[in-house]
């Protein structure tokens, strides 16, 4: 059975947290600056979208020079995993029998699979993603 998935930097599952993660920093910032202004909201709101303006612009920056695509192929008994991190690209062969280990987070997407000395980290989508691995993993 063929199975294949892909992640890129641009629709990487963990994005979602990060954007938790800053909208609740800025909710912080907000309410520390409403008690330092002493209840002024115009600087408050200023200081929280001087953190946001500064944020957009270093995730751009980072996403401009940190550029990454990961290519997953289960191909019969195989897993060819494919690996592009700025242009250096690095390809790998797993036999799916020889796999000693593995272990799922459902939470976080991703995996890891240790075969014959070596570890693997995978990455998902999806948890459906997860089942169809495990399915052709046959854990």
């Amino acid at each position: 059975m063929a199975y294949s998935w892909k992640i890129s930097h641009k629709d990487n599952p963990m994005r979602i947290l990060e954007e938790y993660i800053v909208l609740l920093l800025s909710l912080l910032i907000f309410f520390l600056m409403l008690l330092y202004f002493q209840r002024e909201v115009f600087p408050a709101l200023l200081v929280v979208l001087s953190f946001l303006a500064l944020y957009l612009i270093v995730r751009a920056f980072v996403e401009k020079i940190f550029i990454f695509e990961e290519a997953y192929h289960i191909k019969g008994s195989h897993l060819h995993i494919h690996k592009n991190l700025n242009g250096k690209v690095k390809k790998e062969k797993v036999y799916l029998k020889d796999v000693k280990k593995s272990s799922f987070d459902h939470h976080l997407l991703g995996a890891y699979i240790v075969s014959e000395n070596q570890k693997h980290v995978l990455h998902f989508n999806s948890k459906k993603e997860i089942k169809m691995f495990k399915k052709n993993l046959g854990s």
